[in-house]
């Protein structure tokens, strides 16, 4: 796991070496010699210059990125086949957010790693991910390869998140258009679809019935009662 806050997510009264040497100990058993030399490669591997000597500073040491790369260095301790980064570029600037994604690819590539990215943000998406889930109210309203979400979508959330993106092809970035109304309680979610009420397309059974998974081309799906317009 890769969380969002790399402010947050390291203990700041230890060392980040007693912090990965920790994962390696306590889950794989291994001495503490090998657990540190293993905890400095992995370092190395997210890039993080002259790993050796500053894997015994403490987080405040480290700039806001250089905390995220040692989250991510934690989490490929243990060799996962799956990591799930959870808004793992919030709390970053935009130029270390492009080097934050590129090495979340980079990893996917070189430690066969799956990832599953937890985002709002839709350039990220557009730029990093294979396949999409859009997801509202706890709930999956359209899945699929990155060009169903962008370019062929069908449920009238997901076009109404891409309305509200600015865009750089249209003259003057285009009319931002917002979702009106506000998001349902996760406390008592209503019965039906979690969309019902801002949604410009309902009808009565949306309030009644939550709509399945329905397949709209392969490996495509939408959990919507109506049929969009591709």
């Amino acid at each position: 796991m890769i969380f969002q806050d790399p402010m947050t997510s390291l203990n700041p009264y230890l060392r980040v070496s007693r912090q990965m040497t920790e994962v390696l100990t306590l889950h794989k058993g291994t001495g503490q010699r090998e657990a540190r030399a293993e905890a400095i490669r992995m370092l190395d591997a997210v890039h993080i210059p002259d790993a050796a000597s500053r894997i015994d500073r403490y987080p405040h040491e480290f700039s806001g990125g250089m905390r995220q790369r040692v989250m991510i260095a934690m989490s490929l301790l243990c060799r996962p086949r799956l990591i799930i980064a959870d808004e793992p570029t919030t709390a970053l600037d935009v130029t270390v957010q492009s080097q934050i994604l590129m090495l979340l690819d980079e990893i996917r590539r070189e430690f066969g790693t799956a990832v599953i990215l937890i985002t709002h943000d839709l350039g990220v998406v557009a730029e990093v991910c294979d396949k999409v889930l859009v997801m509202y109210g706890g709930r999956v309203m359209e899945s699929g390869v990155l060009d169903d979400i962008f370019r062929r979508n069908r449920h009238p959330y997901t076009r109404g998140l891409l309305a509200s993106v600015p865009r750089l092809d249209k003259s003057g970035g285009g009319r931002l258009q917002g979702i009106p109304g506000t998001p349902p309680s996760v406390r008592r979610p209503p019965p039906g679809c979690p969309f019902e009420a801002r949604c410009p397309v309902r009808e009565d059974r949306c309030a009644e019935q939550p709509p399945t998974l329905r397949e709209a081309g392969e490996g495509h799906e939408v959990a919507c009662y109506v049929e969009m317009e591709k």
